[in-house]
Order: C-alpha cells, then structure tokens, then sequence
C-alpha cells in the first residue's frame, strides 16, 4: 500500500510535464516508429522521417496546451496521476491517429485503421508516461527532499548567526540606554546623601527612583528581552552538492515485479497482435505472464538483508530480464517463419529488459533518497542541538540587563531604603552602609553583564549585600554541586531564583531568615528551595518581573506556605543542559 501510494503521487506531478519527458518520448518514440512502421512494412522511405517530426511535434504542442489551459493549475492544486495518465493517453491517441492519417496520405499504408491507431497510441502514450513518471517521480522526490533540507538547515545555521549578530547590537543599545536612565540619578542620591543624610527627602528620592525608575525599567527591558526571540530574516545559503548514490544497494528492493506485471503483458500482447495478429498473439500474452512468474520467484528467492555494489546489481538484474525474456519470446517465435517477423519479435527481449531495469532505477533511487533523507536529518538533528544549547545562552544573555537591573541594582536600593528606613536617627555606620549600596548599584551599571559567574563568590555577595536586615544561609548538596560544576548556565539560574526569592521576602514578607538548600532532584534537575519566616502569604500576588523571570528560568515552580514549618518556602525545578 505505501509503495503504490508512492507511484500515485509521482503519477500526479506537475513537475514530470517538462524538458525530461520531451526528449525520454522523442527517443522512444523514434525507436517505436522505426520497429512498427520501417521495419514491419519493410518500407525505408524517408517520408517516415517527415511523418514522425510532424506528429510528435504536434504531440508536444498538445501537451504544452494542456499544460496552460488547464493541466498546470489543476495538478498544482489536486495533483492526480489519473488525470496525468488521460492526458497522456489521449495525446498518445492523437499523434498515432496524426501517423495513419499522413500515412496513407502519402502513400505508405492502405488503409488508417482508426479504432486500432486510436486505442494503441492511446496505451503506448499511457504505457510511456507510466514508465518516466515513475522513474523522474524518484529524482524528483530526490531534488524536493534536498531543497528542504537545506532550507531548514541554512534556517537554522542562519537563526544561530542572525541571533548572534542581534544579540549584540541590542546588547549595546539596552547598556547605553539603562546607564542614560538610572546613572543620574544614582549619583544624584549619592549627593543628597552626602549632603542631607538619612533625611526625608533621602527616603523620598530613594523611594521615587525604585518605584518610578528601576522597576518601569526593569519590565521595559523585559519586553525588549522577548523582542530579541524573533525569528531572523536569513538570507539563502548556496546549493551544496550532495551525494546520494550508496555504495552498495538492497538487491531484493530493486525487483520489482507487480509493476512488470501490470505493463509488461499487455504491452508484449499489444506489439505482438501488430506483428503476429490473433489469436497468435496470446501465447505471447501468457508467455509475458510466465515472465513476471519469474521475476516474483527471483524476488522471492533474494535474502532482504543482502546488499551488493551497484556493479553486481545491474548483472543480476541484466541476467533476470535475459531469463523472463525467453517465454514471451518463445511464444511468439514458434508462429512465424519469416525472419523480419522473427526480427521485430525480439522487442520482447528488449521490453524484458527495459522493464526490469526502468522500475529497478527509481527502487535504487528510493533507497537513495531515504538514506540521503537520514543522513541529513541526523545532521539537522545535530544542528538542532546546537541551537538549543545556543539558545540557552541567548535566553540568559539577553535577560543579563534585566538582571542588572531588576536583581543587582533594584536589591541594593531596596536594602539602602530598608536600612534608612528601620530606625529614625540613622547612626553613621548606617549612612555608610547606604552609600555603600548606592555605590555597588553603579558598579553594577558601569560593569558589563558577566556571561561567565562563580556561584559561590556570587551567593556570598548576596549574603553581604543583605548583612544587618536579614540573616541568609545557603546549602548546597554535593550533588548538586556536581551538576553546577562546568555549567554556567545552571548557576546564572540557581544565582537569579536565589536573588530574586531573598529580595521578595524582604519587600513582601519582612523575613528576617532566610535558608536556601539547592540539591539535585533528577539527572535533568534541581530542586531549589527558599524559606523565610516573614509574614505569610494571605493572597497570591500578581505576576511581576520577578515572577515572570522565574516562571522563564524554571520548568516548575511554587509559593506558599508550609503548614509544618509555618515558613513561607518557594520551590522551583531548574532544569540541567545535557
């Protein structure tokens, strides 16, 4: 069923309407007229030249408009091999009808014979399009399988160059554009601190630059961090020759005998009825018959794991079709004593051997086709990797700003205003300690996003950057220190959900303690899990940033709080790059 779904949709190709097929008939065609006409009459005149010039040209100007009236567009939309085998079989009926007609006008024959030239050209133009549909169906399954593999390919190697060049230029433009906004007024604080101290107005301006500042900023480069996954306009790649033909083939998928079946009969009863007449003929038919009997004994015999050169191929197969010829030849042979009759009966040797290698040619060309196919797709698949683990990259490249922003920048304002405001005489110490934070927010902006971090340094830093509001201890298991050990994009993830899941339980949840333990929950994941004694959540919050942020990094993740415990605890699976 699959392999005759095939040939139906090679049969039903537009594309098989084309340059190939003019020269495929014009050859058959001249080698047909010289068998049935020159030689069957035993007539050399060079009118046979004129007659077929003239009706294979008006052949193929039938056929070309076919193709414009209506051929083209119906194909295009329905493509249908019974529509295919028509046309062919009536231009066949009508540029064998054109043949009679110019034959006995000039001469040649006595008489036009309408029924018998309209219904033999009307097979013959079938049997044709039948024998090159199937095989140019294959080079042509060939060229569409090959073009769509490269145009996924050059897609994909085009998104990870495009991806890369955009990556970059945005990058440029967020730090330019997120240094413009927030570096003002940090310096501005900076002097109102060193001016006023932990006045009102400190607390005010300090408040308005978190609120109206970094946190509209923060969703802005958000959105500009989604803007980056658009799909790239990649220009075309050049064609890449590519080899298709195997070294060696499956013998066994080469024999095709149900196809010879249903041609190779009819034909041979066909050129024999011309030769022999009836009811001669027939034994022509069954001898035919007997043939395809061999043809299906040879597949049957062929273990289907056998696989030989293309060489030793084409000599079976050359060796099967001597073999089937014998019958039908046989059978033809034994009616006549005339040797021109004799001669023309050896077109069933010759039809022997264009059936048995014309199918074994697009079998060959399948194979071909579904290798060339596999060995593509392993390397799109290959590709397909890549690009994930590139895009990987690129997801927390292009967030780094917004982790500037919303993590180091908006944490260090939010302990500066929490420090200012948990008492109403600041002492020094405390004032220092503001500055201090103003300061790291700058560093934070001058210093371009680091693509490669160290966890440990990292989670210290957090745990410095917090010292005197809340209490933070972190514990990492030594099985997920092993998995985080070479894998930067896990420790980007596991630094981020810590960030961002201490700086929440202090501006939401006024916790004092925090405790972190991050172990390995699968070979693909880890289990992080933030606790703090803060208030509990009474409503669930809406989505902000942070949230969003999170849900982008994780697979999984939860808020709530634990009835045993009496903790708030957030629990997020962060998935592991293989």
């Amino acid at each position: 069923m699959k392999r005759q779904s095939v040939t139906l949709r090679r049969l039903g190709r537009s594309e098989v309407w084309g340059w190939p097929l003019f020269w495929f008939s014009a050859i058959l065609y001249a080698w047909g007229s010289l068998w049935t006409d020159a030689i069957l009459y035993n007539n050399w005149s060079p009118y046979w030249v004129l007659i077929y010039l003239t009706s294979f040209m008006a052949a193929v100007l039938i056929a070309i408009l076919f193709k414009v009236l209506f051929l083209n567009r119906l194909l295009k939309k329905h493509p249908s091999g019974l529509l295919n085998l028509l046309v062919a079989g009536t231009i066949g009926a009508i540029k064998n009808l054109i043949v009679g007609f110019l034959s006995v006008e000039v001469g040649l024959i006595g008489e036009l014979q309408f029924p018998f030239r309209g219904l033999g050209g009307f097979f013959v133009g079938i049997y044709l399009f039948l024998l090159f549909s199937i095989s140019i169906g294959a080079r042509v399954e060939h060229s569409i399988m090959v073009n769509e593999l490269g145009r996924v390919q050059t897609w994909l190697i085009g998104l990870r160059k495009d991806s890369a060049e955009k990556l970059a230029d945005a990058r440029e433009t967020l730090a330019t554009q997120t240094r413009q906004a927030l570096l003002p007024k940090l310096q501005s604080l900076q002097l109102l601190l060193s001016s006023t101290g932990a006045s009102v107005d400190t607390i005010d301006h300090l408040r308005k630059v978190i609120n109206k500042d970094v946190r509209p900023l923060s969703e802005e480069l958000n959105q500009r961090a989604q803007d980056l996954a658009l799909t790239p306009e990649s220009k075309p790649m050049r064609s890449r020759n590519v080899k298709f033909f195997q070294a060696k083939v499956q013998l066994r998928g080469l024999i095709r005998p149900l196809p010879i079946l249903a041609i190779m009969p009819i034909g041979n009863l066909m050129g024999s009825y011309i030769f022999l007449g009836a009811p001669e003929c027939l034994d022509v038919f069954y001898g035919s018959v007997v043939s395809s009997a061999i043809i299906f004994l040879a597949k049957a015999l062929v273990p289907k794991a056998l696989r030989v050169t293309r060489g030793k191929a084409a000599t079976f197969l050359s060796v099967l079709a001597a073999v089937a010829a014998v019958p039908p030849y046989w059978g033809g042979v034994q009616h006549t004593s005339d040797p021109v009759i004799a001669l023309l009966l050896t077109l069933m040797i010759i039809n022997s051997f264009v059936y048995v290698l014309a199918f074994a040619w697009p079998a060959a060309l399948d194979e071909d086709r579904i290798e060339a196919r596999n060995r593509l797709d392993r390397v799109n698949q290959d590709l397909r990797l890549e690009l994930s683990l590139f895009d990987q990259q690129l997801w927390l490249a292009r967030r780094q700003w917004q982790f500037v922003v919303h993590g180091t920048v908006q944490a260090a304002l939010t302990a500066a205003l929490t420090r200012l405001q948990a008492t109403d005489q600041p002492d020094e110490l405390t004032v220092e300690m503001v500055g201090q934070d103003l300061r790291r927010a700058e560093r934070a902006l001058m210093s371009p996003p680091e693509h490669v971090i160290n966890l440990p340094e990292s989670l210290a830093e957090i745990q410095a950057a917090w010292r005197g509001i809340v209490n933070i201890k972190i514990n990492i298991t030594q099985r997920a220190t092993g998995a985080l050990q070479g894998n930067n994009d896990a420790c980007i993830g596991v630094n981020e959900i810590v960030k961002e899941a201490v700086s929440n339980a202090v501006r939401h949840g006024q916790a004092k303690n925090i405790s972190v333990e991050v172990d390995r929950e699968c070979e693909a994941a880890l289990e992080i899990k933030v606790s703090n004694d803060g208030l509990p959540i009474k409503v669930r919050p809406a989505a902000g940033v942070g949230s969003r942020l999170i849900k982008e990094l994780t697979t999984s993740w939860s808020l709530g709080s634990s009835k045993a415990s009496g903790l708030t605890v957030l629990a997020a699976s962060l998935p592991l790059a293989k």
